[in-house]
């Protein structure tokens, strides 16, 4: 009768550490898997600032090769600073209306 109670134990034992390990393994399977998850979607993010900063690179190098040229230069300076020559005269443009707009 020992014996049988000996068996039904070990299998009962077996078969809780199947469960438990089975239970283990998902465990650290589902982990892992949302750990992946996780990495892939900040690789995406960090792929996407990749993206803003060659996008912002390129354009202070447009902007540098633009005011390597001298002209360039003195054509913002007098625009942002309202800069004339000596007996230069200035014309203001104001957007005039047209017919329709003042009836």
């Amino acid at each position: 009768m020992l014996r049988g109670i000996g068996k039904a134990f070990a299998v009962v034992m077996l078969f809780l550490l199947l469960v438990g390990g089975g239970f283990a393994f998902f465990s650290y399977l589902g982990s892992s898997w949302s750990y992946r998850n996780e990495l892939a979607a900040r690789a995406g993010l960090l792929e996407k600032e990749a993206q803003r900063l060659k996008e912002a690179q390129e354009k202070i190098r447009r902007q540098l090769r633009y005011y390597q040229v001298p002209e360039n230069v003195v054509k913002e300076l007098r625009s942002r600073f309202h800069y004339r020559k000596r007996n230069e005269k200035m014309l203001l443009l104001v957007p005039g209306t047209s017919q329709q707009e003042r009836r």
